[in-house]
């Protein structure tokens, strides 16, 4: 098999095309009863919220304006590779001018390949959050008064922070970040018998947690923009809305082999969060949050066990 992620589906692809035609047919395969038990796989907590989030490496326009990143936002406007490959050679240079060039070269000479074959960089990327009943109803104020304004629960906060603000999720495995400064505020907007609205503010400084050299590592400041809206009569949350909007800066993780992934200077990058609501699939409510990896924790993830009812 492949030993990354697009050779191992190419690869996968051409043992399935070998198998011969009978085996490929619907039903050829015969599955057994699935035995009745917890399967081990992590649960969304009862009566919670789940939140879809959407990542995404964002470039500019020479008006200033926002756009999806492209992979000239890397190799710049020249389609000949050997220029492609200076100009990520010099890039690459200006974040970390103590390595040699010659090293630099050797290393990474052949990221301009990358780029062209793989558009994992450029593509958005989804992720999962949850939150628990305990949690979400501390969101909502007892007496809600317009311009009330109240600090978000720590316990979400520091969840959207380290594990939701994820640098690393548009080139490889999610890595848990490291808050450096940030808080988060909720400012009642709207206050009916049938509705709250809540306006969500602040700002976030993380880097990447998996850390060899802090100075040097990926970092990502942003502000938080959203609206979050109750319905008093249904009791339950029905928009949950959030930006976190910003720039990352500094090199990847060089131990990961992900710092040929590097854009010198400021680069803008973008998170979206949304509802999982009763319009969407079933399914999505039973996504883990990173993709509940062999690192996912109740514990580590919500910072207390979960305890089952």
């Amino acid at each position: 098999m492949g030993t990354n992620f697009q050779t191992c589906v190419q690869d996968a692809l051409k043992a399935w095309d070998a198998l011969p035609e009978e085996h490929r047919k619907p039903g050829s395969v015969k599955l057994g009863k699935r035995p009745a038990g917890d399967d081990g796989l992590p649960k969304p907590p009862p009566a919670g919220l789940v939140v879809k989030i959407h990542l995404r490496a964002l470039g500019r326009d020479n008006d200033g304006r926002l756009r999806h990143a492209e992979r000239r936002d890397w190799l710049g406007e020249s389609d000949d590779p050997d220029e492609q490959r200076r100009h990520l050679l010099a890039g690459y240079k200006k974040v970390r001018p103590d390595i040699d060039m010659k090293v630099l070269e050797k290393k990474y000479g052949n990221m301009p390949h990358w780029f062209r074959v793989s558009k994992r960089i450029y593509q958005p990327h989804p992720d999962f959050m949850w939150i628990t009943e305990a949690e979400w109803k501390s969101l909502i104020p007892a007496n809600p008064k317009v311009g009330e304004k109240y600090p978000f629960p720590e316990s979400i906060t520091r969840r959207i922070f380290r594990f939701h603000l994820d640098l690393n999720r548009t080139i490889g495995d999610p890595i848990t970040q490291e808050i450096m400064a940030g808080e988060l505020w909720l400012k009642v907007i709207k206050a009916s018998p049938g509705q709250i609205q809540l306006q969500v503010e602040g700002f976030a400084k993380v880097r990447d947690g998996h850390i060899r050299n802090a100075d040097l590592t990926r970092k990502f400041e942003a502000r938080l923009y959203g609206y979050l809206d109750y319905d008093r009569k249904k009791g339950e949350f029905i928009r949950f809305d959030m930006l976190a909007l910003g720039e990352t800066y500094d090199g990847f993780e060089g131990g990961l082999g992900h710092f040929g992934y590097t854009r010198p200077g400021r680069s803008p990058y973008g998170i979206a969060f949304e509802l999982v609501g009763g319009d969407d699939s079933p399914a999505l409510r039973h996504i883990p949050p990173r993709g509940g990896g062999a690192t996912f924790t109740y514990k580590g993830y919500f910072g207390t066990p979960l305890i089952k009812k």
